[in-house]
């Protein structure tokens, strides 16, 4: 019985700190392949962006995110890329073709982060060239449109050669795309909150009956696994595995 409730105990703990853990990440928008959260592109730059994301997803399975954020709150843009790129499942489960381009505005870096799937076609040297040619110049003059939609279609061609496919028929424009239509995930739900409450209470009366020990080994579990690269993801295409590949540049 004592195994049982431990057992249950651990479980509550990891899930209810696992939703808090993945709260100190923004929630991706339903759009999905663009969040400019630190609202520096305009509306046609968020529109040629899905025009090519879509279509290239039906097709591939590939998924390229954009990710725009005032600050990378701290941590160092690898760790905050490689665990943005968990947290949402970018790419494909099986292919795990994700790529995630990421700016931080204030902190003045972007990284592209590259799945499993996509390392052979976009290696390290790849996309910090590929960053160096079409992002940093425009970011230092203060273009940043240009500059992610440069990097972007980018990436996007070397996607479509990665697959040996004709870019004119990814970007057909008979293929539309209808905002909102992608269900919104990521947010706290009810469930979630009772959960978090249940877990702090259980951790209180370990606290008291057993001096915290069952805490300090959820706690330890916890720590130790967050660091590592892969595992998959709640969103987008159920992909995310990434083993840090890709590359960081400053401006």
């Amino acid at each position: 019985m004592k195994k049982t409730i431990a057992a249950l105990f651990i479980l509550t703990m990891l899930l209810s700190m696992s939703v808090i853990y993945g709260q100190s990440y923004p929630s991706h928008t339903p759009e999905f392949y663009v969040n400019d959260y630190a609202g520096i592109l305009s509306a046609e730059t968020e529109e040629a962006i899905m025009k090519v994301s879509v279509p290239l997803a039906q097709e591939t399975g590939a998924q390229i995110v954009v990710v725009t954020v005032d600050s990378l709150e701290g941590q160092d843009i690898e760790s905050y890329a490689l665990n943005l790129f968990r947290e949402w499942g970018i790419g494909d489960a099986t292919k795990n073709n994700g790529l995630l381009l990421l700016v931080s505005l204030n902190d003045r870096q972007s990284r592209i982060e590259v799945g499993y799937g996509l390392e052979g076609a976009l290696n390290d040297a790849k996309t910090g060239r590929i960053q160096d040619d079409y992002l940093i110049g425009h970011f230092q003059e203060g273009n940043y449109d240009a500059g992610v939609i440069g990097t972007y279609l980018k990436l996007a061609e070397e996607v479509y050669i990665e697959y040996d496919l004709d870019e004119a028929t990814i970007t057909d424009q008979n293929v539309y795309y209808k905002p909102g239509t992608e269900e919104e995930e990521g947010k706290l739900t009810i469930f979630h909150v009772i959960l978090i409450i249940i877990g702090i209470m259980l951790m209180m009366l370990d606290l008291i009956f057993n001096r915290g020990r069952i805490t300090r080994v959820v706690l330890y579990m916890i720590v130790r696994n967050s660091g590592r690269g892969g595992g998959g993801g709640g969103f987008g295409g159920g992909g995310g595995r990434s083993g840090g590949g890709g590359s960081s540049r400053g401006w």
